[in-house]
């Protein structure tokens, strides 16, 4: 609740801060503010108070700036949680599974380096890793994970089934080939990384329906805490949720300023699936662009970190690469600011600096 002057004639936007606040439970927080606003047009900085007391939101980074509240008596606003936005470091997947905000996307194009490049990105603080679907790239996740003495409960593990694999039975001897490579006895995350591969593009139906079912199977065995799919546009997310049991929890797409890919996000947020954005391979181009330099610039952080707080802004989990610590250390900064939904309009029509899509349903592979 905030209590304001009644003698309160100021017209300005300035900061105020909560003097007290009280959990009342999981839902709501009781605000005491004392400030000379007017009721009805306020903002107030909460990151800093949910972020140093002990509560069941204790872990979420809250957006610096909140908006929001209902007049409901004479100088007195009252919030419910679930009506602001809060920016967490971890999202729950329609199962319950709760899922990093950020994670570490293991390119296939950097082969044995993926050992190094791995514990490079644990040094800096990344749990949660998104692994290519090759055998190579496989082992070298599970010796750099084994190599790090980080718990495999504090690791997130995603792994993806290729695309020479699908298929009831196919898939579920490749999935224990992965968990081998893996040198785990369970994946956090398993997705099919290509919805129709040209291997079994004749039969794609029948293919589609069967190798879902396998990853329900391993879903119900408990060998993944999460099953879902990747590059799948809205046409395979709505056939994959006619034919299933147990809908996806995750679709992975390539979404990035310049490249919204606004129906397919849309669709998997009209049926509550979670959406991990990435940038595609070879991405310099994208991130020395102009455009993302003008946004850097005025944001005093980097292309890097603008990329990834513009998929936070959409309700994704980022899926972060880079050469280096440094370059990893900047997704990070996307905690510490919001992109202006100005901005975000302008960072959507942007000019597409990557490859133009990529129709799962004609292409080569």
């Amino acid at each position: 609740h905030g209590s304001y002057s009644k003698n309160d004639q100021m017209a300005g936007r300035e900061l105020l801060t909560p003097d007290e606040v009280r959990m009342l439970d999981n839902n709501y927080a009781l605000l005491f503010i004392r400030g000379e606003r007017p009721v009805k047009d306020f903002k107030f900085n909460l990151k800093e108070h949910f972020n140093s007391i002990n509560t069941p939101i204790g872990n979420k980074m809250i957006k610096p700036y909140l908006h929001g509240g209902t007049e409901n008596a004479i100088g007195t606003i009252s919030f419910n949680l679930d009506d602001i936005q809060i920016d967490t470091k971890e999202i729950q997947l329609h199962n319950g599974v709760v899922i990093p905000t950020l994670g570490y996307r293991v390119d296939k194009n950097h082969g044995e380096n993926n050992y190094e490049r791995i514990l490079s990105a644990i040094n800096v603080g990344f749990r949660h890793f998104d692994i290519s679907p090759e055998s190579i790239t496989e082992k070298a996740a599970g010796r750099a994970f084994q190599d790090s003495k980080v718990n495999r409960s504090e690791l997130f593990i995603t792994a993806k089934l290729d695309n020479d694999n699908h298929g009831y039975q196919q898939a579920l001897r490749e999935f224990d080939h992965t968990l081998k490579r893996l040198q785990t006895d369970y994946v956090d995350l398993f997705l099919i990384n290509w919805p129709n591969p040209s291997k079994y593009r004749d039969t794609y139906e029948e293919t589609a329906i069967e190798t879902w079912k396998a990853l329900e199977t391993i879903y119900k065995e408990g060998k993944a805490r999460a099953i879902g799919v990747a590059n799948y546009e809205a046409r395979h997310i709505e056939f994959c949720l006619e034919q299933s049991e147990i809908a996806p929890m995750v679709n992975q797409a390539r979404i990035y300023p310049g490249f919204p890919f606004n129906d397919n996000l849309y669709c998997a947020n009209e049926h509550n699936i979670q959406t991990e954005a990435f940038l595609p391979p070879m991405n310099d181009v994208i991130l020395n662009s102009n455009e993302l330099a003008i946004f850097a610039n005025k944001y005093h952080t980097t292309p890097r970190a603008i990329v990834t707080r513009y998929h936070l802004e959409k309700d994704c989990i980022s899926l972060c690469s880079g050469k280096n610590e440094d370059e990893l250390r900047q997704c990070f900064e996307a905690f510490n600011f919001d992109i202006s939904d100005t901005d975000m309009k302008f960072l959507d029509a942007m000019k597409n600096y990557g490859p133009e899509n990529i129709n799962p349903d004609t292409c080569s592979f």
